[in-house]
């Protein structure tokens, strides 16, 4: 946990070779942006930039994610620029797991979390069983009627539409619930 700490502040102050010295929000284009120009601009400045300039340009911001990518949208939300957060079947919140670091910390930084939080399961997940689900279930307990806590009857990965575990009827509900919150909180 303390290493995925000092990482995280590392990557926070650090800028990529040829990042330009001072990025603002005025740098940013016009309009809205999609999620590649985004992540674009992460490459070219950084993470920490690109919330500080989103937070400049906008009132709020949300983040989603899915498998690994809800583990990293949970971490997002610990900023505060951050107002609204779907995580669809996030991997390694109950043990810690991200990546190749055993215990990336993050569960226990729930209480950092200021805006509203949507976590999306399927009951036949293996990644993330009962079990796991209930640990996660208690870490959330800080953030209280900030938490929208959906489980549906499907597999992991049920929202991709490729493969066998693809539920589009489930995929329509969760989106709708995504929906929700961001259309609550930003």
């Amino acid at each position: 946990m303390q290493a995925a700490r000092e990482r995280e502040r590392k990557d926070a102050q650090a800028e990529p070779a040829g990042a330009p010295a001072a990025a603002t929000a005025a740098q940013l284009p016009a309009g809205p942006m999609s999620p590649a120009g985004v992540m674009a601009l992460q490459r070219l400045v950084g993470n920490a930039a690109v919330a500080g300039m989103l937070g400049e340009r906008a009132s709020s911001v949300g983040a989603a994610g899915h498998c690994t990518g809800g583990h990293l949208a949970f971490r997002a939300a610990f900023r505060p620029q951050v107002r609204a957060t779907a995580c669809w079947y996030a991997t390694g919140l109950h043990d810690g797991k991200l990546g190749k670091d055993p215990d990336a910390g993050s569960l226990p930084r729930a209480g950092e979390i200021q805006g509203e939080l949507l976590t999306v399961w399927g009951t036949a997940d293996p990644h993330t069983p009962q079990e796991g689900r209930e640990v996660i279930r208690a870490g959330l307990a800080p953030l209280g009627d900030r938490l929208t806590w959906r489980e549906y009857d499907a597999e992991h990965a049920f929202g991709r539409d490729g493969g066998d575990r693809y539920d589009p009827a489930v995929t329509d509900a969760a989106f709708a619930e995504t929906i929700a919150v961001f259309g609550r909180a930003l």
